[in-house]
């Protein structure tokens, strides 16, 4: 079979858990004996509208596709861009288009691939098809429980949390210092700095006010029309987008396909406290509020001192001013916290040693994750993990099974359910005796491919009636 995977960013520059996901399926399809194509969105060539540039990545040819719509709402519907597309769906002749995010390419390349006659699976990651910040997290920070998508979302995405003078001049001369000797960010910058001149700076969806998102929400839900088939990697994101869906004014049927990523190299130990020996908690993933951060060193900063260390690995967006600016107040905040520790990111490689390292993971996310690949990678290391009660993480943690649950956003939940391991001599060894790999790979690339010979039968059978 010929699959070609469409994701909205792809190695060697963008390293995220959408890339990893993709590099992972690929890897796994070419050892079942499948011909790979990738095509992934890229940053890059502002001041050209849409251009296609062959490279490859390992054995993996890629086709990288510099887009930039020119008029509002380019993203939501460009001809050129699917007239472009369903030639390169010609020249490569795929029996199967698998899309795992849209962000950087078009929503036009879906009705695209449906009238080109080719097989069409579109994986759900997050929200951001019906949600401007993606995770469906608030301007101020408040977790997104219920939307009408219209009123709520148009004050939600021009608010902007407040930011002092002092923060803002922080931020941006930490960002001028983390990318001083990045040439690729020198030449972005740039570049955008030229369009923006040119009066070339159109936003790929935009949000002035409500028939906007009426506009968005309608070529959305008839955009959905077009798969063969739509999964979700987690049932919760499943669930919530149907929802979503309906308020948006149309209904779609999703499957949860839960992912799984490469657990193979993750050794299982069982943990236990230790006398003498403070408990480590640990946190792995972007310094960003939308992961909670800020929320957990507050948590911490409850317990009582002496007991248990936090060991905070990660980095913020280098090319984002304000996250620079939150990563600098987390840094300060730590400093205050006894016992607690902050880390540069680590890199996969390092990873399974750094989990063995730690006694509980902790996924504090103050949005709605659709999946979070550190919980699974943490339980298949054998280290119970505590999360939030809402979005993937909570579908991978069974509570009092192989972790802890709280509600969503709430730091004294997030504090009592940490105390409890200072408390309870025997929890630690309870959950890490149950946690375990919620799946392996290879089921989930199974599936994967079940669902591709299913679609294209389908579809095969329609066309011969």
């Amino acid at each position: 079979m010929k699959i070609l995977l469409a994701v909205h960013q792809f190695f060697p520059h963008h390293r995220h858990g959408v890339e990893h996901s993709t590099l992972e399926l690929a890897r796994a399809q070419l050892a079942k004996g499948h011909r790979l194509h990738i095509a992934a969105g890229e940053r890059g060539r502002l001041t050209r509208e849409l251009s296609f540039e062959r490279d490859r990545y390992e054995e993996l040819p890629v086709t990288r596709i510099y887009f930039n719509p020119r008029a509002p709402g380019g993203f939501l519907a460009h001809p050129v861009f699917a007239d472009r597309w369903k030639r390169l769906l010609d020249e490569l002749q795929p029996d199967l288009v698998h899309v795992q995010h849209l962000q950087n390419l078009s929503l036009s390349l879906l009705a695209a691939t449906a009238s080109a006659g080719v097989a069409l699976v579109f994986t759900l990651r997050d929200f951001s098809l019906l949600c401007a910040r993606q995770f469906l997290m608030r301007g101020d920070g408040s977790f997104c429980a219920e939307t009408h998508l219209f009123d709520d979302c148009l004050a939600c995405v021009h608010y902007h949390e407040p930011i002092s003078r002092t923060s803002r001049f922080c931020g941006f001369a930490d960002t001028v210092a983390a990318n001083a000797f990045s040439a690729r960010s020198w030449r972005l910058a740039g570049e955008a700095l030229l369009r923006r001149a040119g009066g070339r700076d159109a936003p790929p969806i935009p949000y002035r006010d409500e028939a906007d998102f009426r506009r968005r929400n309608e070529a959305v839900v008839s955009a959905l029309q077009a798969p063969d088939a739509i999964t979700a990697i987690s049932t919760p994101l499943a669930r919530r987008m149907e929802e979503l869906v309906r308020v948006a004014g149309g209904d779609i049927s999703i499957t949860p396909l839960p992912q799984a990523p490469d657990l193979t190299r993750f050794r299982r130990r069982v943990r236990s406290a230790r006398e003498g020996r403070p408990l480590r908690f640990g946190f792995i993933g972007k310094l960003a509020r939308l992961k909670g951060v800020d929320l957990l060193v507050r948590a911490f900063s409850r317990l009582p001192q002496g007991r248990a260390e936090l060991h905070i690995h990660g980095d913020a967006t280098r090319t984002d001013i304000r996250e620079m600016a939150f990563a600098r107040r987390i840094r300060a905040a730590l400093a205050r916290t006894p016992g607690a520790h902050l880390h540069p990111a680590v890199g996969a490689e390092q990873l399974p040693r750094l989990l063995d390292e730690l006694d509980v993971i902790v996924t504090p996310s103050v949005c709605f994750e659709g999946y979070h690949r550190v919980t699974a990678e943490a339980l298949a290391s054998g280290a119970p993990v505590v999360c939030g009660d809402r979005g993937g993480p909570s579908e991978l943690v069974r509570h009092e099974l192989n972790g802890l649950q709280f509600p969503i956003g709430d730091e004294r939940a997030l504090a009592s359910a940490l105390r409890r391991f200072l408390d309870e001599p025997g929890l630690l060894a309870s959950l890490s005796g149950h946690a375990a790999a919620p799946k392996s790979h290879e089921r989930y690339v199974d599936e994967l491919l079940a669902l591709y010979h299913h679609v294209i039968e389908r579809r095969q059978e329609r066309a011969n009636r």
